[in-house]
C-alpha cells in the first residue's frame, strides 16, 4: 500500500478475489484479514494505518490451495 498524496492516511483496505472457494487463508501478518467464500479483504493493523505522503506499509498472508490466482484487487486509503 503506496500514499502518493500530500497528506498522511489514517487507514487503509485492501481486497481481492481467489481463482475458485478452495482457497483459506492459513495465517497473515501486518493487516486484519477475512475471508467470505472466495472474496478477501484486509485492513490496517492499528499500528501501520497511518502512512506519510510518499510512505508505504506492505502486509502479507500464506494461503492454503492450488489455485492462488488473484483477481478485482483494490486498494484504498483513508485520510
Amino acid at each position: 500500500m503506496q500514499n502518493t498524496g500530500t497528506t498522511p492516511s489514517t487507514g487503509w483496505t485492501a481486497g481481492f478475489s481467489f481463482g475458485d472457494s478452495a482457497e483459506t487463508i492459513a495465517s497473515s501478518w501486518s493487516a486484519t484479514v477475512s475471508q467470505s467464500g472466495q472474496r478477501v479483504s484486509a485492513s490496517n493493523a492499528n499500528y501501520n494505518g497511518t502512512i506519510p505522503a510518499g510512505g508505504s506499509a506492505t502486509w502479507g498472508m500464506v494461503v492454503n490451495g492450488n489455485n492462488q490466482t488473484l483477481s478485482g484487487l483494490s486498494c484504498t486509503l483513508t485520510s
